[in-house]
């Protein structure tokens, strides 16, 4: 179960996610923020400079989310986001693949594999 003590070191297990891919590929963006009020995880985009995209860094960099979301029994939610030259439904299925699912018309969430 969540615990509320949590929120500070989930967020800096994610902060140590983000520095550590943006030492290994520049221009690597990674924007998340730990809920105050509930047992979540909000991923607002994870940004892979295009001429190092379709090589499975996002596959990774998601994995480690997810592993952090797990460890702190974290939900994680997002809005799949097409700014970055992704489209929508390859951005849909690659969510899809780590367990999120629909719950609004424009947010996918996955719950944590303790849940």
């Amino acid at each position: 179960m969540f615990n509320p003590s949590n929120i500070v070191p989930t967020e800096d297990a994610l902060r140590v996610v983000e520095r550590a891919w943006q030492s290994k590929i520049a221009g690597v963006q990674i924007d998340t923020y730990v809920s105050r009020t509930k047992p979540s995880i909000h991923l607002a985009f994870i940004n892979i400079p295009e001429d190092k995209r379709q090589a499975g860094i996002g596959t990774e960099i998601m994995r480690e989310v997810v592993a952090v979301a797990d460890q702190f029994d974290c939900a994680i939610k997002l809005t799949p986001f097409e700014g970055f030259g992704t489209p929508f439904d390859v951005l849909e299925k690659f969510y899809e693949s780590f367990g999120f699912e629909w719950v609004l018309e424009d947010i996918m969430v996955r719950v944590p594999a303790t849940a």
